[in-house]
């Protein structure tokens, strides 16, 4: 996350009851990794770690889906980057998103989902969208 994103929607969280804060919610973040797969050909970026993130937070968690597409295609105008189901069957999305992406497995341990465990769940979540974004 960078401060120069918008923040689509947070929510209070506690630490240890002594530290209230507020944190962007998992809908936002999984949508800002979206928008951030689908700019990596723009950008000449590799984000490898955003595809693993959405595939282990689609394991741990259900999204709300609505907001999701909701976020994204908000995220994505911001950017000035089309966003629609195709868009992420681009060979080349998913070309960027694996480059290195083995490497994680040494340091995300239990967490780790394998490539293409974590491209069928990123599809599966872009298809579960109640509209192409």
């Amino acid at each position: 996350m960078s401060l120069n994103e918008g923040v689509c929607e947070d929510e209070p969280i506690d630490t240890a009851g002594v530290h209230p804060l507020r944190v962007s919610s998992c809908e936002d973040i999984v949508a800002e990794k979206l928008r951030s797969l689908l700019q990596q050909p723009v950008r000449n970026r590799y984000r490898r770690q955003d595809l693993l993130d959405i595939a282990a937070t689609c394991r741990r968690r259900s999204l709300d889906t609505v907001k999701v597409a909701d976020f994204l295609r908000r995220k994505a105008a911001a950017r000035d980057i089309a966003v629609s189901r195709s868009a992420f069957r681009d060979p080349e999305v998913k070309r960027r998103a694996a480059q290195d992406y083995d490497g994680l497995a040494s340091t995300t341990r239990a967490l780790f989902v394998p490539l293409e465990e974590a491209w069928v769940a990123l599809l599966a979540l872009i298809d579960a969208l109640p509209t192409d974004p």
